[in-house]
């Protein structure tokens, strides 16, 4: 099967490899920074994240609603939390909070691995530099899951799941390793509207 006979049609899941194959051959960015909006309900936080997958790090620092910050970072094979080692050592994409999840994409129970958990059912091309894949749950088609690959920065810039947080990836600064920068101020909330 070539990549293009994934696209524009319902897949099975037998289809569910070559998919998954699919968004990991766009997604070609290893180190980045980015400004994270992590939305839970009606609560919205604010997270700027900083990877270097070659490096097997990752930073991330929350803006709490009081105005300070809290730290998590995964280097040298573990977790810490405002510095401090978190449990056990974990591989960078175990234990991962939702502002990563674009970043760890591949490690979602997305792709079919459990029989009645989610898979992909549609991956399609939308806007000029996107793609949409599409999940659904296996006891119930209702429950939809997805995510946006944009294929100029090759990385998923969306995660929009039925009962988790939905993580849009914002000013995102490309081939940048972990620096841990503390920004001086934070945007102020406002509408997103999608650059697909």
């Amino acid at each position: 099967m070539t990549s293009a006979d994934i696209y524009d049609r319902v897949l099975t899941r037998a289809d569910a490899p070559a998919a998954l194959a699919e968004v990991r051959r766009l997604v070609t960015i290893q180190r980045f920074h980015a400004r994270v909006l992590v939305q839970e309900r009606d609560v919205i936080r604010q997270c700027r994240i900083e990877v270097d997958l070659p490096a097997g790090q990752w930073w991330m620092l929350t803006r709490r609603e009081d105005g300070q910050h809290r730290s998590s970072e995964h280097r040298d094979g573990r977790t810490f939390r405002d510095g401090v080692p978190a449990g056990l050592q974990l591989a960078a994409h175990q234990g991962t909070p939702p502002a990563l999840e674009p970043v760890f994409f591949d490690h979602l129970p997305w792709w079919g691995q459990h029989e009645h958990g989610f898979w992909p059912v549609l991956l399609r091309h939308i806007g000029t530099h996107s793609v949409l894949a599409t999940f659904e749950h296996g006891m119930d088609p209702s429950m939809l899951s997805a995510l946006v690959v944009d294929t100029r920065l090759g990385l998923v810039t969306r995660i929009m799941n039925f009962n988790a947080p939905y993580v849009i990836l914002l000013d995102i600064e490309l081939d940048r390793p972990v620096e841990r920068l503390v920004p001086a101020t934070w945007p102020e909330l406002d509408v997103v509207h999608p650059d697909y």
